[in-house]
């Protein structure tokens, strides 16, 4: 069994361990230099896109309600939005295969492109029938969720889909992790929350005491609707129930031992830090491989369980002022200098350039693209961090981004009132427009 915590704990942690300390700590020679011309290009691409798209927001149609399992009385999209929406789907289609900065079109088929807007916007569909009043930050969280996995089944040569268990998974990670550190939830209230948890997961009988618990335990039941299946019993045997369920209980005690970066009562080492990181992050994304119900080799386990701690790093790279302010300890906002924190992102660099060594056979186009936006990742991260890194460092790390920083943050800041029509930005307005994208054309 994948999800035995001998193995996670005894074979793949350690690997990782050993993986990370051994990276070097000075500036990665192999990030590939953008220059000036480029980096103007790629700006002028970007403030003329938004543009384009915030004229088409602008004119998005009046509408008086979408049809969507969750609500009653809807009605039909009139011809006025069906125009909206056919020209939302040709802006849609022209910016992908027009981009400069990511390299979609080199990497995608528009058939692969396609079947990716297909089952995102099925997704979004279900979150929105699911959780109406669910966030947009919230709806972000799951949607990156979700491309997680369907970015691992393009890499394995999958179709894309997106089961009731995948989406199940991808929705639990705003619905817990979010709930576990929101410091108005007393520590009784987490404790019954994870004991929820902990007993839908094993099948033992339940009682939600509010809303919040109730919508968990129907997102555990959705993971099970449909998991195991044929597929997951051919990848992985018969064991594959008894699998997932230990792999959930394993992620519910990384989120629980996680709790302890807040914790300022107790004494915690970098190890010990690092120990967190890697079997949270770790552990989190070899659940969105396993899922894909693909067999696994040992080196496909130990790059998906490094990916997912290459990625629980970016977000903590991306949260050192948030980190900072509430306590929480990471390897980053642990940190006193801006040369120590520039030695983690520099070891950053060279784990992510060694981890892609294990990643799974796929198109050399492919991996590349994988491999440079986890590069640009980091360097929007550290970017945004901006404040806690020295003036000549940030510059070196400028160089490689795809555009100046300084047009980073300014597009950053700009971006709200970019999709609010000249208005406050107004999350009903952004719901309204979403529901509009993803509402079925009437026949």
């Amino acid at each position: 069994m994948l999800f035995q915590k001998e193995y996670i704990t005894g074979s793949l942690m350690p690997r990782i361990q050993e993986l990370w300390q051994s990276a070097e700590c000075t500036f990665p020679p192999f990030l590939t230099e953008i220059n000036a011309g480029e980096k103007g290009m790629n700006e002028k691409w970007i403030t003329e896109s938004t543009e384009r798209i915030r004229l088409h927001l602008k004119a998005f149609p009046s509408r008086s309600a979408f049809t969507f399992p969750n609500k009653k009385g809807s009605e039909r999209i009139t011809p006025r939005q069906q125009i909206w929406l056919k020209e939302t789907e040709s802006l849609f289609h022209s910016l992908l295969l027009t981009e400069p900065v990511l390299g979609i079109r080199n990497a995608l088929s528009p058939q692969t492109l396609d079947a990716f807007q297909d089952k995102i916007k099925y997704f979004l569909r279900e979150v929105r029938s699911f959780a109406p009043d669910m966030e947009l930050e919230d709806m972000g969280q799951a949607i990156r969720n979700y491309m997680v996995y369907a970015i691992f089944r393009e890499q394995n040569g999958l179709p894309q889909k997106c089961s009731s268990s995948i989406f199940g998974y991808s929705m639990l990670y705003p619905f817990t992790d979010n709930f576990l550190d929101d410091p108005s939830h007393t520590e009784e209230e987490k404790i019954h929350y994870n004991k929820l948890i902990h007993h839908r997961i094993s099948g033992l009988p339940v009682t939600p005491l509010s809303l919040h618990e109730e919508k968990t335990a129907l997102l555990l039941d959705a993971i099970a609707a449909d998991y195991p299946g044929p597929e997951a019993d051919e990848a992985y045997g018969a064991e594959a129930a008894a699998d997932i369920r230990q792999g959930l209980l394993l992620m519910l005690e990384a989120q629980e031992i996680s709790q302890k970066q807040t914790d300022a009562s107790l004494s915690l080492t970098e190890k010990n830090i690092l120990d967190i990181s890697i079997y949270k992050g770790g552990l989190s994304v070899l659940i969105d491989r396993y899922f894909i119900n693909c067999k696994m080799t040992e080196q496909d386990a130990l790059f998906y369980f490094g990916f997912g701690f290459l990625l629980q790093i970016c977000d903590d790279l991306q949260d050192i002022a948030q980190d900072r302010e509430s306590g929480s300890r990471t390897l980053l906002s642990r940190c006193q200098t801006p040369e120590e924190r520039e030695d983690v992102v520099n070891r950053l660099f060279h784990y992510t350039d060694r981890l892609f060594h294990f990643s799974p056979p796929s198109s050399a186009a492919f991996r590349n693209f994988l491999l440079q936006n986890c590069f640009q990742l980091i360097l929007s991260s550290a970017a945004g961090s901006g404040d806690f890194f020295s003036s000549s460092y940030l510059e070196g790390l400028e160089r490689a981004f795809p555009v100046s920083f300084s047009y980073l943050k300014q597009a950053k800041e700009k971006m709200p009132a970019a999709f609010s029509a000249g208005k406050p930005a107004d999350q009903n307005r952004m719901m309204d427009m979403l529901d509009a994208v993803l509402s079925e054309s009437p026949s």
